[in-house]
């Protein structure tokens, strides 16, 4: 399929797509100058929406995506190690929502600045995991 058809299918622009790809997230193959994304880059576009609509940074959406790539077999059951990531993104958004409606009075505006390096250090530590297992 067609970048043009692809972005429309996932309700993006074809600027959203090219950007994810320019950031490593998308990995479609190239015939001469045009993409042709197939079933696995939908899956991957289903993810990045997902990761992106929990608040996960590019950084951490592409930690993500190496981990799971990395993982096959009896070792994508092990991706459960990565709950805890879902779930401390989870907490920190609830939180987040419940400091701005103290804050604005509505929880939709205004996000405040988080802590990096933290879901970095919890991905390289799933990863370990994963390699080891």
């Amino acid at each position: 399929m067609k970048i043009g058809e692809f972005a429309k299918k996932h309700d993006v622009t074809v600027d959203t797509v090219r950007h994810y790809i320019y950031e490593g997230l998308l990995t479609p193959l190239r015939k001469n100058t045009q993409y042709d994304f197939s079933e696995i880059d939908d899956q991957v576009m289903d993810t990045i929406l997902l990761l992106k609509s929990m608040n996960f940074k590019l950084e951490e959406m592409r930690g993500y995506l190496l981990f799971q790539s990395m993982c096959s077999g009896k070792a994508l059951a092990y991706l459960g190690s990565f709950r805890k990531l879902f779930e401390e993104k989870l907490k920190e958004n609830k939180r987040i929502i419940r400091e701005n409606k103290t804050v604005t009075g509505t929880g939709i505006f205004g996000w405040k600045k988080r802590r990096r390096g933290k879901i970095a250090a919890t991905i390289f530590r799933c990863m370990a995991e994963c390699l080891s297992f």
